[in-house]
C-alpha cells in the first residue's frame, strides 16, 4: 500500500511540474539575458548583497553552487556554473574572469550542456524547463518543456546535444527520453525501452548520431538521435543479484559495439549486427560475496582496449579488445555503493578515475612500466577528501572538474596543477 501511495504522490509531482513546465514555457515574460559589457573590473552588478559581477570582472570567489551543475565547454576556454541564488556564471578558464552571466529566472539551473562548437548554453532547470541561450551574448534562443526527473532517483535528468547539435536530448531521470529540435519547436520524439521501466544509463554515437538507451530491466536498444526512429538493435543482459540495472554504455569509436556494464561482474561486448554471443571480460575472480556491478565501461579513442570498473569494490581493468587479455590491473582501493567512472585521455596515453581524479599512465605508454598504480603525488592539493565527502570530477575531454575542499577546480589531465581554482563561499 505505502509502495503504491509513493507511486502516486510521485506521479502526482511530475504532472504538476510539468503543468507548470509547460505554462512557463509558453509565457511571453522578458527573457533572461546576459549582463551588459562593462569593462570596469571593480563593478558588482546588483550590490554587495547580489554581488553578481559585471562582464570581464576578475573573480575572487563564487557564491555557493549547485552540486554537480557545472560544465566546462567542448574548446577548454570556459566552464559554466550553476549558482544557488545568482543564477549561471560562464568564467574564463585562462583570465579567471567573468565571460557571461545568466541572471536567476524561476528555479535552480540543475544540469549545463555545451553544443560541440561552444557557441550555445542549454540550461535544465529543476521543472523541467530547457533554455537554450547565445553563449557569447547571452540571448535565449529557445524555451524547451521536458518531463522533470524523479524524486531521489539514482541517476538524475540530464541534457545532452547530439545530430550536429540539431537536436537536445532529455533523458535519464526516470521520465522517457524527450527530442526537441536544439533551437526551439515541437518535441520530436519521446523514447523508452520498454512499459514501466526507468532508463538507467545512455550513450550517444562519437559522431552523435544514434543513441543508446539501457534500464533497469536489463535492455539495451538505440535509436536514431536526430528523429527518435528506433533501429531493430536491441539485446539484454543479466542483472546481477545486487544492483539490478544498466550501469554504464559506450559506443566504440565506429559505432558498430557498444559496451555494456550491467549489475553482474562482467562487462560485455555488444556487435549491433550480430545475433552471437557477447564478448566478455570478466571481474568476477574478485567477486567474493556476488556482490559486485560494473560502474563504467569505456573504449579507447582507437577502440583497441576497453577500461572498466566494478563497486561495491572499487576495482579497474584494461583489456586488450582483440585477445581478451588484462594489459593492467589497477588497484583504486576502498569501495562503496556507487560506482566510479574511469577514461582514457584522447590521445590514450592516460587513464583516469571520476573519484579524485586519479591518474595512470596506460600501459603500453611506458616500456619499463608493469602493473600501472595510480601516481598519489596526482591527487588535488589537499590530499584525500574525508570519506563522507568524496569529491567526484565530471569530464570532457582531458578536462575534469569538480568542487574540492570548497574550491572550484580545473584540471588538465595529467597536470598536477589545476589550471582554475577559485574559492566558493558558503553563503
Amino acid at each position: 500500500m505505502s509502495d503504491r501511495h509513493d507511486l502516486r504522490l510521485a506521479v502526482s509531482g511530475i504532472v504538476a511540474a510539468t503543468l507548470v513546465c509547460v505554462f512557463l514555457s509558453r509565457m511571453p515574460a522578458v527573457q533572461p539575458r546576459a549582463q551588459p559589457v562593462d569593462e570596469d573590473p571593480t563593478a558588482t552588478g546588483h550590490g554587495p548583497e547580489i554581488d553578481v559581477p559585471a562582464r570581464h570582472a576578475l573573480i575572487h570567489s563564487l557564491p555557493p553552487l549547485v552540486d554537480d551543475a557545472q560544465a566546462v565547454s567542448p574548446n577548454h576556454t570556459r566552464i559554466a556554473v550553476s549558482t544557488r541564488d545568482q543564477g549561471v556564471w560562464v568564467i574564463d578558464i585562462a583570465t579567471k574572469t567573468v565571460a557571461l552571466t545568466i541572471p536567476a529566472s524561476g528555479s535552480v539551473v540543475d544540469y549545463i550542456a555545451w553544443s560541440s562548437d561552444s557557441t550555445t548554453l542549454a540550461l535544465l532547470r529543476q521543472g523541467g524547463v530547457i533554455e537554450v541561450f547565445d553563449a557569447e551574448g547571452g540571448e535565449m534562443r529557445a524555451s524547451l518543456c521536458t518531463t522533470p526527473g524523479l524524486p531521489d532517483e539514482i541517476r538524475r535528468r540530464e541534457i545532452h546535444f547530439a545530430a550536429g547539435d540539431a537536436v537536445l536530448i532529455a533523458t535519464l531521470g526516470g521520465p522517457p527520453t524527450d527530442i526537441f529540435p536544439a533551437h526551439g519547436g515541437k518535441l520530436i520524439a519521446q523514447i523508452g525501452t520498454g512499459a514501466s521501466r526507468l532508463t538507467t544509463a545512455m550513450a550517444l554515437s562519437r559522431d552523435g548520431k544514434l543513441i543508446a538507451l539501457g534500464d533497469d530491466g536489463g535492455t539495451v536498444a538505440v535509436w536514431n538521435a536526430l528523429d527518435g526512429a528506433p533501429l531493430p538493435d536491441i539485446t539484454s543482459v543479466p542483472l546481477g543479484k545486487t544492483f539490478h540495472r544498466i550501469h554504464s554504455l559506450d559506443f566504440s569509436p565506429t559505432g558498430a559495439v557498444i559496451a555494456i556494464g550491467g549489475g553482474d561482474c562482467k562487462v560485455r561486448l555488444w556487435k549491433r549486427d550480430s545475433a552471437g554471443p557477447k564478448q566478455e571480460f570478466t571481474f568476477c575472480d574478485e567477486d567474493l560475496f556476488d556482490n559486485q556491478a560494473i560502474g563504467s565501461a569505456r573504449f579507447s579513442p582507437d577502440g583497441t582496449r576497453l577500461v572498466a570498473t566494478t563497486f561495491k569494490y572499487w576495482d579497474i581493468r584494461v583489456w586488450d579488445v582483440s585477445t581478451n587479455d588484462v594489459v593492467q590491473w589497477v588497484d583504486f582501493g576502498g569501495g562503496q555503493a556507487r560506482g566510479i567512472g574511469a577514461w582514457f585521455t584522447t590521445d590514450g596515453r592516460f587513464i583516469f578515475t571520476d573519484l579524485a581524479c586519479r591518474v595512470a599512465l596506460s600501459v603500453g605508454q611506458d616500456p619499463t612500466q608493469r602493473g600501472g598504480q595510480f601516481d598519489p603525488r596526482r591527487l588535488i592539493p589537499g590530499g584525500w577528501p574525508s570519506s563522507s565527502k568524496f569529491a567526484f570530477f565530471q569530464s570532457i575531454g582531458d578536462y575534469a572538474w569538480a568542487v574540492v575542499d570548497h574550491h572550484l577546480v580545473v584540471r588538465k589531465i595529467p597536470d598536477e596543477e589545476a589550471v582554475l581554482r577559485i574559492p566558493v563561499r558558503e553563503k
